[in-house]
């Protein structure tokens, strides 16, 4: 029989695995991974990833890997947002600056924005259609 030392040690050796939050099965783990990979798949097209690959990455690529998503410059974020420009297209919901929020968030507001005024990125969109 083990003694209280060696279990002690065996759960210090061994610690608890985390889940997923509102988790606690392997099973309800892998759910929520192909979940958060499914709607963060259809967030970010391959034609945002080009844009900003332009903007703020690697012009012609559509690697996400290869993007500054938290640039500073002049502007802010993988797609070069102004300060105001962000504040109107309602940006601030997620963060005060583009480079403080998400890849997803910012693709958001991207495609909010680029909707509405589709001559805010004259030199990046047209080589992405």
């Amino acid at each position: 029989m083990a003694t209280l030392a060696t279990l002690a040690t065996l759960a210090m050796a061994t610690p608890a695995q985390a889940h997923s939050k509102g988790c606690h099965t392997s099973t309800c783990d892998t759910r929520a991974y192909h979940h958060w990979q499914a709607h963060h798949q259809q967030v970010i097209t391959r034609f945002d990833l080009c844009v900003a690959n332009r903007e703020n990455g690697e012009p012609g690529s559509t690697s996400y890997s290869t993007i500054n998503w938290h640039a500073v410059n002049d502007y802010y974020g993988a797609y070069s947002f102004l300060e105001g420009t962000w504040k109107e297209a309602g940006g601030r919901r997620y963060a005060y600056n583009a480079s403080q929020a998400t890849p997803e968030q910012q693709s958001i507001i991207f495609n909010y924005w680029s909707a509405r005024h589709p001559g805010a990125w004259p030199n990046t969109i047209p080589p992405c259609r």
